[in-house]
């Protein structure tokens, strides 16, 4: 079992509000693709048409603060005052399609792109009735707003009985100024019998972007939920529809706990295959076909199931359950003596979703990697890649076949600390602490008792 690195290029996305105008906004870092970022007043608002016929004000703004761009104003860190345009015109009802951004005495910040040598403002920007600085009103971009629930990673339902569901509301405090927010949040679990709730004050200071209310509850029984928030007693945010299924254990758990292969149980959707080693995995049904098309595995008969296990002409089977670097280990070892050998890693990605892979010593001395990605929702993909390696490496924390087949997959890395995931997460939940070097669970005596 080990954590399987897949790099992703993840891009943000905000609904963000400018008095009346509203955008989709898609930026890692707005400021960093900003020309020119300052904050100030807006003293002038002379509307107009640009070169191609269409409506935009020119503004003049007083500066008091610049952030970034001062080797593009003509003078630099002494700039009082700067000119620049915008979408839209005061009178919105002479353009309705477009609406104003800003009204003279306006205090904004102002994120600024240079385009043919004229400074325009993007949708980054936005009017503060505060008096708080440049950086503390760019943290509106990053803050948090509204209801969210998880599980563990997840983020959506199916949830699970009998495990904490945190339930998270967030203020949003646009205009920056002092308030005080009274939020309640409440869990219905039989309409309209209030199962959990939790009250919160939330004093904010001025220039605070947000702050968090968080309840954690346990749903013991398979049902589906409302969660809704009562802010300043009024109805705010609300989720319905969040199935919460009966928690069905691992296949190893099962397994630990007594449960013979043939009786275990996958959760709804998955079914039961059997690896070489004969140790039991739930993977969707598709995923099963494609696995015997490709030749990974093959079908065998076992009590009660439908079981599949991997083709065993291995010389040496070099899983473990217990000991990362040992595993590490004998790979390396085989590979460097060309011996053929196996390893069948039970990885998972940042999301907790497990990914079924396998190495493989061939034959030519080469390095085959499979892997599942049917089971990764963040993949976006239910393909079995499949890709050929050359080399071993490792570093402090991580190993990885590398210089593989680009066309497939480039390097598959492997995070030793991760290796035994369920174990470690399963010891935190537990009040426990996980000693890397003993690779093992130590619990307070206190919790023990």
């Amino acid at each position: 079992m080990k954590y399987f690195f897949i790099l992703f290029i993840l891009s943000v996305f905000f609904i963000y509000s400018i008095n009346d105008v509203h955008a989709l906004l898609v930026s890692e870092d707005p400021v960093g693709e900003m020309d020119v970022v300052v904050v100030g007043t807006i003293v002038s608002a002379v509307p107009g048409t640009n070169s191609y016929g269409v409506p935009e004000t020119q503004y003049v703004v007083d500066v008091e603060e610049i952030i970034k761009g001062v080797n593009l104003l003509e003078d630099g860190i002494n700039t009082k005052s700067l000119k620049f345009y915008a979408p839209g015109v005061l009178n919105a009802q002479d353009n309705p399609i477009y609406r104003k951004m800003f009204s003279v005495n306006d205090r904004a910040l102002l994120m600024l792109e240079q385009k043919d040598g004229l400074l325009h403002a993007s949708l980054w920007s936005r009017t503060t009735p505060s008096s708080c600085n440049g950086n503390e009103i760019i943290q509106l971009i990053d803050a948090p707003g509204g209801l969210s629930i998880y599980q563990d990673k997840q983020d959506h339902s199916p949830f699970y009985t009998n495990h904490p569901i945190v339930a998270q509301y967030s203020f949003f405090n646009k205009n920056l100024t002092a308030t005080i927010q009274n939020v309640t949040i409440n869990v219905i679990d039989d309409f309209p019998v209030v199962y959990h709730s939790k009250s919160f004050v939330l004093n904010l200071d001025e220039c605070q972007a947000y702050a968090t209310a968080t309840t954690k509850f346990v749903i013991d029984k398979p049902s589906s939920i409302a969660i809704h928030t009562v802010i300043n007693e009024e109805t705010s945010d609300g989720i319905s529809g969040l199935d919460v299924v009966e928690y069905i254990l691992s296949p190893l758990k099962q397994i630990k706990s007594g449960v013979s292969v043939d009786e275990i149980q996958c959760k709804e959707s998955l079914v039961l295959l059997t690896k070489h080693d004969g140790s039991p995995a739930c993977v969707k049904p598709e995923t099963k076909e494609k696995l015997i098309e490709r030749g990974w595995m093959q079908e065998v008969r076992c009590n009660g199931c439908d079981g599949v296990k991997t083709l065993d002409n291995y010389k040496i089977n070099c899983d473990s359950q217990t000991n990362p670097y040992q595993e590490y280990e004998c790979f390396k070892n085989a590979y460097s003596n060309c011996d053929i050998a196996t390893v069948n890693p039970e990885i998972y990605t940042i999301h907790g979703d497990t990914i079924y892979t396998t190495l493989a010593i061939t034959s030519d001395c080469k390095i085959q990697g499979v892997a599942d990605m049917s089971t990764d929702k963040f993949w976006g993909t239910s393909e079995i890649i499949i890709t050929k390696c050359d080399e071993i490496s490792r570093d402090e924390y991580t190993w990885s076949a590398t210089n593989c087949d680009m066309r497939n997959l480039s390097e598959m890395q492997f995070n030793f600390e991760m290796q035994l995931y369920p174990q470690i997460l399963e010891c935190e939940e537990n009040d426990g602490t996980w000693i890397r070097e003993k690779l093992e669970c130590v619990r307070d005596k206190e919790n023990e008792d």
